[in-house]
């Protein structure tokens, strides 16, 4: 029935008052797309602080909470702008040692969540055999699997204390319903201790009922829905907008300049959502 949830609707600055510092905290999207901009950008103005971000592929989300002195760690597989090059800060952070990296794969943070979802001690993969990730992540073990006697790569659980994603629309009991690439959203929201998902609109139960193959991450995962329309600008929104070249271009130019501090204060400091 509507209205029998658990969920939570706040506002964008009640949301992040539940981030606390040092969490670990998964951002969701992928690169350019439905990235959960307001969501950080309030974590920003909050002043959250030591932090470890975990993301699939990351970019500008990580870049500007790295910017704004927000992380101390990086886990992810890759952080930039895709065509339009680095991502300045995360480049120049970790070469200057402010920023540590924990190497990771897209198979590695995949399987590092389902563990967490699945409750077990590791996933195992061949995957990583070979690769130079073995070398400088400690924590993922080799061993000879007991039933085959093959080598194997156990790789740990992966536990966000906090999940951020955005997405299309809400029903109003909290379930989400996203369009277009999923990246490692579900698996975020299914393995965090607490999930917030910001969306473009809140919809009935009748639009939900209508839609059902859209549902993508049931109430039972979400812990609080925020409404904050745009809320992936300056990345996009499949089918609703595409990204804002101008203002990524802009980014990355004043990032270049070492005037992060126009940027912040214009699109983040004076900008409500």
């Amino acid at each position: 029935e509507e209205g029998f949830s658990l969920v939570k609707f706040l506002t964008l600055k009640e949301a992040i008052k539940l981030v606390k510092d040092n969490s670990l905290v998964g951002i969701g999207g992928i690169s350019l797309s439905r990235r959960p901009m307001s969501l950080v950008r309030e974590i920003i103005r909050q002043g959250k602080k030591n932090l470890t971000i975990l993301s699939f592929i990351g970019g500008l989300p990580e870049d500007m909470l790295i910017a704004s002195d927000c992380v101390k760690k990086v886990r992810s597989s890759y952080i930039g702008f895709e065509i339009f090059g680095f991502a300045p800060n995360f480049k120049r952070y970790v070469e200057e040692g402010k920023v540590e990296v924990i190497e990771e794969s897209e198979y590695s943070i995949i399987a590092g969540l389902e563990a967490c979802i699945r409750d077990l001690p590791f996933m195992h993969t061949k995957a990583l055999l070979g690769s130079d990730i073995l070398k400088v992540r400690k924590d993922l073990k080799i061993f000879k699997c007991p039933i085959t006697n093959e080598t194997l790569v156990a790789i740990p659980p992966i536990k966000p204390d906090i999940a951020l994603i955005h997405a299309q629309k809400a029903d109003k009991n909290g379930n989400i319903l996203i369009e277009g690439t999923l990246g490692i959203d579900i698996e975020l929201a299914k393995a965090a201790d607490l999930t917030i998902v910001s969306v473009e609109e809140i919809v009935s139960k009748e639009y939900f009922i209508k839609n059902i193959e859209k549902t993508k991450i049931l109430r039972e995962f979400i812990d609080v829905v925020v409404e904050a329309p745009k809320g992936a600008l300056p990345t996009s929104c499949y089918p609703i907008y595409k990204w804002n070249l101008e203002e990524i271009i802009e980014y990355i130019e004043l990032c270049e300049e070492n005037k992060i501090k126009d940027y912040l204060d214009k699109h983040v400091y004076n900008r409500a959502w």
